[in-house]
């Protein structure tokens, strides 16, 4: 009894070869191309000189804090903490915290606004900010509403 008989015709299997070939190349472009954006965003910086306040509305707070953090560089599309002090210096009424925003392609991604504070009372903002995808070197500036009320 003879077995299956072999073709030996090395052409026959050049269909085969060729899909492997394909397969292989593509499989490493994308391994390529995923290490390269890993290295990429890895790559890319954020800095932020400083963080300046921008309190808009009746003042509760006298004058807005100029800085708040100064030389911090982190990767891009990072999350970052930040935090102010409030405080209501007003002999009555209360005051409300409100509405964060933030500037440079920054994003808030939390925060415990909206605050409200008793007259000479004093509370802790919390945000969270995702930094810029993209390379960033400058000011963070943060800006909140702030209404009273009797």
């Amino acid at each position: 009894m003879a077995g299956p008989s072999r073709n030996p015709n090395p052409k026959s299997h050049a269909g085969l070869y060729a899909l492997v070939a394909v397969v292989v190349i593509v499989v490493l472009l994308v391994v390529g191309y995923l290490a390269y954006g890993a290295l990429v965003k890895s790559s890319t910086k954020v800095v932020i000189t400083a963080v300046n306040w921008n309190l808009t509305g009746s003042g509760c707070s006298g004058d807005s804090p100029q800085s708040t953090r100064s030389g911090t560089t982190v990767t891009a599309g990072d999350s970052i903490s930040e935090s102010l002090f409030l405080v209501n210096n007003a002999p009555f009424g209360s005051c409300t915290f409100s509405n964060p925003s933030v500037t440079n392609g920054f994003t808030v991604a939390s925060s415990n606004a909206p605050i409200t504070i008793i007259a000479g009372g004093s509370q802790l903002l919390q945000m969270q900010i995702i930094t810029p995808s993209t390379a960033f070197n400058g000011v963070l500036t943060v800006s909140l509403s702030v209404t009273t009320s009797a």
